[in-house]
């Protein structure tokens, strides 16, 4: 008897589980703005940070340009990746970019 509990409970786990995924799978996700602009993103980032006590941080132009070529790149291939055109690594990438 004590098996077959176990089992049931065990088995109504799994049914619940599965019912709690499905139900989450079903709900849609908000829409994200995808307007925003970099500026805008940093400027929320950094007024959060000020919220908490936080510095602001600081952009560098350099990285920013390599990060956004090297977006557009894997738009391009439709893949996500750290290797770039040619076979650049993210430091070849930056560097490439004018940073250090």
């Amino acid at each position: 008897m004590a098996t077959t509990t176990h089992f049931m409970r065990k088995f109504s786990f799994f049914i619940l589980s599965v019912g709690v995924l499905l139900t989450l799978g079903l709900t849609p996700l908000p829409k994200l703005n995808q307007a925003e602009t970099p500026a805008q993103v940093i400027a929320a980032v950094n007024a959060f940070r000020t919220a908490q006590g936080l510095p602001a941080l600081e952009v560098d132009y350099a990285l920013m340009g390599a990060a956004q070529a090297h977006s557009d790149y894997q738009a391009s291939i439709g893949q996500v990746t750290h290797t770039g055109a040619g076979g650049s690594r993210p430091i070849d990438r930056a560097y490439a970019w004018g940073f250090g």
